[in-house]
């Protein structure tokens, strides 16, 4: 019988080749994703926009039955809501049935304003007179119920077109489900326009660069996960 003797140099040139080996891919994996790694750095002005850019959906306007003002971040959105009725978008302009309020105006005056009060105040000081503005029924907690107290509103007023006003990136999540729950199974048939209300505090071209923009982006997809899954 042959026995088949590994010289001490052999057997150390080829753990040295495969240690050659391993560095060798190592350093390619590194190289690559530093490749990569920078130029997703120099490349961010193109894609960190794009998951911004996703939560925002806006329609082209045309002349509707009523507007819709959804509560929350009324700063804005009333403002947006006040140029339509300005601009004979609509003849009546509807207030969300949000429960909320703002308590440094309440201890400023000292009473517990709502919401709906503070945005039918603002509306009015913004030139759409007190009779032209409408409350909706209940006390919304979420998009999903801002929705579905819209929808008795559309039945009992017959609206087939409207314009809803929220803000950007909250647009698509609230269109989705105003949608949803006007057609499905209602079959309403209301035509909806979306309006997305600026907030300069952050946009879909600078939200990472802000606490509030990150929070934000970050949240209304969670939300926007939940609605998917629960509604």
């Amino acid at each position: 019988m042959l026995l088949h003797l590994e010289l001490p140099g052999n057997a150390f040139s080829r753990a040295a080749a495969v240690i050659r080996t391993r560095i060798g891919r190592l350093a390619t994996v590194v190289i690559v994703c530093g490749v990569l790694g920078e130029g997703l750095y120099l490349g961010r002005p193109l894609w960190l926009p794009l998951p911004a850019a996703f939560l925002v959906a806006e329609d082209a306007i045309d002349r509707a039955d009523v507007i819709l003002v959804l509560s929350g971040s009324s700063r804005w959105r009333v403002p947006a809501a006040a140029r339509l009725y300005g601009a004979g978008q609509a003849p009546r302009v509807v207030v969300s049935s949000g429960s909320g309020s703002n308590a440094l105006i309440s201890l400023a005056l000292g009473q517990r304003l709502a919401e709906t009060q503070l945005i039918t105040a603002a509306l009015e000081r913004l030139g759409v007179p007190g009779e032209a503005i409408e409350v909706l029924d209940g006390d919304a907690t979420s998009t999903y119920n801002e929705a579905v107290a819209f929808r008795e509103y559309v039945r009992a007023h017959s609206v087939k077109s409207a314009i809803l006003v929220t803000s950007h990136l909250h647009s698509r999540r609230a269109g989705w489900i105003f949608r949803k729950v006007l057609n499905n199974p209602s079959h309403l048939g209301v035509k909806l326009s979306l309006v997305e209300a600026e907030q300069p505090a952050f946009t879909t071209q600078n939200w990472w660069r802000t606490e509030d923009g990150l929070v934000a982006v970050f949240n209304e997809y969670l939300k926007l996960a939940y609605y998917v899954v629960h509604y």
